[in-house]
């Protein structure tokens, strides 16, 4: 994940992923398939972590605007955590580009997208 929020998706090779990683090409396409699939499996982590996050912060016994805050301290501390510059949000940054013209891709940011709605 940390990867792709670094170059985006189109910008991150397979050696990156390797590097990033520590596994070689062949282990990586044995253990997740082409550099699409583990964006895919990237993504959707990044989503599940985050939402998990925000049900536990939300779900707490404290006043709606404390619980909002919070939400929002949280998701602040990730966009700005990133080497001494702002990072911004996975999602956003790497797969609004993506959503275009990859369907699956797409399916997985709206999925993410209608979860975080729900959960507010």
């Amino acid at each position: 994940m940390e990867a792709f929020w670094k170059r985006g998706y189109s910008g991150t090779t397979l050696d990156d992923l390797a590097a990033a990683t520590g596994m070689n090409r062949p282990s990586l396409y044995a253990g997740f398939g082409d550099k699409r699939a583990i964006y895919v499996k990237a993504l959707e982590y990044y989503w599940e972590r985050g939402l998990r996050a925000m049900r536990g912060t939300l779900s707490q016994e404290r006043p709606l605007q404390e619980g909002l805050r919070s939400v929002y301290e949280g998701a602040l501390s990730i966009y700005f955590s990133g080497d001494g510059r702002p990072r911004g949000c996975f999602a956003m940054g790497t797969a609004t580009t993506e959503v275009v013209e990859d369907p699956q891709i797409r399916a997985v940011f709206m999925r993410g997208m209608r979860s975080i709605d729900q959960c507010f």
